[in-house]
């Protein structure tokens, strides 16, 4: 065993492990860290010019490579800049590990001195800080797999920066590879459990998370749908997950169309298949408290608050799907048909076709968000589609589609603005050959896309930002209009976005009419992919829905 430099043990640690990209903002505190971890150990640093923006980037990065995204950046200020996006992470369930370290010991009252435990407790990450020297190559490893086995966000923090600059110790060699194996359970009983109350039910509804997704199950979903004669609803994050589906009747909860909310009302069971089952899924409760709830899913994915599961099953998907199928069998169980029934055929022609706006909102032949959602839907067959959050979400997410079930990326766990640029970036770095199209609002642009839209550029990713320039805080204007209340104090007034990102090196182009539209769509199917492409596409900010 060598002695080395703190900072080099860290930064070989963490390429040891597996750790092959680092996002970050360099200071005082991880300046020497990031030079070993790139100059001798052959690391890639993605460079971010906002804190907050570099978590956002490794949300998106670990959600699409299923790895720890890690991120190094200086202490006090620059920590406190990353809050809003680590507890994004926190709510969404995403291992992230935030490297920092203490101010110097040698400084009293440094001006950058901050309690970083303190503010991570208050925040429900994950802390780890090695207590002396020989403990922080244990420390990197422990955080590393702290974050992938309790699938949250972990800070890291290192001793005084000063000491990590300055003191040396052993180095021993590290395990290659990631412990994050999580606890399961699945017992006998919580299977007959779920197939009793399968088999009780006369008109079963299954409802699909994330957790189906990252597990593989959506084939075997399918399979049980089938079997069952059943319904397929998803939440948010799962809903691309069954697109074209005979039985898919979208997403469920506040979001659900109208006609779908009677046909889950109708349903007497609902199969939670790695979801959550939150306020927004059930509506507050409202559209679970009248039936049996089956939930299968691992650890995060069986909170409830609104609900009380008849029966849970805290195991690998797959095999509890496995297993109830063989018990269906068993007990030769006749489908429900409810798949099949009027209402529910009929909604299910509704949801194949995309969703349009209230054309007494517009005049004439007037450009509406749902019809640029479509058109910016049908230029890309192959893509990630990533979002910030804001009014103008109801129709993207409701009429733009990824690839992939897993394509879908969006800060919608927070709810804060402003995360979009960087989570397209993230994308991007962790799957190369797909082409990112990104629908931001202006003002979440202007609060965190406008600092990151360069390193676009600067690392030609093929990232297609979209800016829904409508020139108000829509929720806010809508929100006031309905109370009868002046919106105006909700207007904002922004640059010319295209012309600054042509000035940064972008393609660009203004859309204002269905004209512009297209040829807008035309530059996207005939774009440089080394050449990032910006559209702004400007709307009356009363032409917007806000609520159905």
């Amino acid at each position: 065993m060598s002695e080395m430099n703190l900072n080099l043990i860290a930064a070989k640690t963490l390429s040891d492990v597996g750790v092959d990209t680092l996002f970050g903002v360099i200071g005082d505190a991880v300046m020497y860290f990031i030079e070993h971890y790139v100059n001798d150990c052959q690391g890639r640093y993605i460079k971010a010019y906002h804190e907050s923006s570099a978590i956002q980037m490794a949300i998106s990065y670990s959600q699409l490579s299923d790895k720890v995204g890690v991120v190094a950046c200086t202490c006090g200020p620059g920590f406190a800049n990353t809050i809003s996006a680590l507890i994004e992470a926190r709510k969404s369930s995403t291992p992230v590990v935030l490297i920092t370290a203490g101010s110097p010991a040698a400084v009293k009252e440094h001006l950058q001195e901050m309690n970083h435990g303190a503010v991570t407790l208050a925040c429900e990450l994950g802390y780890v800080e090695p207590v002396n020297a020989d403990r922080v190559q244990d420390a990197v490893i422990e955080a590393i797999e702290k974050a992938a086995r309790e699938r949250r966000p972990v800070v890291l923090n290192f001793l005084p920066y000063d000491l990590m600059k300055n003191m040396r110790a052993k180095y021993r060699p590290a395990p290659s590879g990631v412990l994050n194996t999580r606890a399961t359970v699945t017992t006998h009983s919580a299977v007959e459990g779920c197939v009793e109350a399968i088999a009780n039910a006369k008109r079963p509804l299954i409802l699909v998370g994330y957790g189906a997704i990252k597990n593989d199950a959506l084939n075997q979903v399918s399979e049980l749908a089938e079997r069952l004669e059943a319904p397929i609803a998803t939440t948010l994050r799962a809903k691309d997950s069954f697109l074209g589906h005979k039985w898919h009747i979208g997403v469920m909860g506040t979001l659900a169309r109208a006609e779908a909310l009677d046909v889950i009302n109708k349903s007497d069971c609902i199969i939670s298949i790695g979801a959550s089952c939150n306020y927004f899924t059930t509506a507050k409760g409202s559209l679970v408290n009248d039936k049996t709830l089956v939930m299968i899913g691992v650890e995060d994915q069986l909170m409830y608050r609104f609900a009380r599961p008849r029966n849970t099953v805290n195991g690998h998907i797959p095999s509890a799907l496995a297993e109830i199928m063989s018990w269906l069998d068993d007990v030769e169980l006749e489908p429900s048909a409810f798949a099949t029934e009027h209402d529910v055929v009929a909604l299910t022609q509704v949801i194949a076709q995309p969703r349009l706006d209230d054309l007494r909102r517009v005049s004439g032949d007037a450009l509406t968000l749902d019809f640029a959602s479509i058109k910016l839907n049908e230029a890309l067959t192959e893509k990630i589609v990533v979002t910030d959050v804001g009014r103008f979400v109801r129709s993207v997410w409701s009429n733009l589609h990824a690839s992939k079930p897993e394509y879908f990326i969006s800060p919608a766990n927070f709810a804060a603005i402003g995360m979009g640029i960087g989570l397209a970036i993230g994308s991007a770095v962790a799957v190369p050959d797909v082409p990112v199209l990104a629908v931001v609002g202006d003002g979440g642009f202007m609060l965190g896309g406008m600092n990151e839209l360069f390193t676009i550029r600067t690392m030609g990713l093929d990232v297609i930002t979209v800016i829904i320039n409508d020139g108000t805080y829509g929720a806010e204007y809508a929100k006031l209009e309905a109370d009868g209340r002046d919106p105006d104090v909700s207007n904002i007034e922004t640059p010319p976005f295209a012309l600054v990102a042509s000035a940064m090196g972008f393609k660009t182009k203004v859309v204002t009419d269905k004209q512009e539209l297209a040829e807008a769509v035309e530059l996207i199917k005939l774009r440089d992919k080394k050449v990032p492409l910006l559209i702004e596409v400007k709307l009356p900010s009363a032409s917007i829905r806000f609520e159905d």
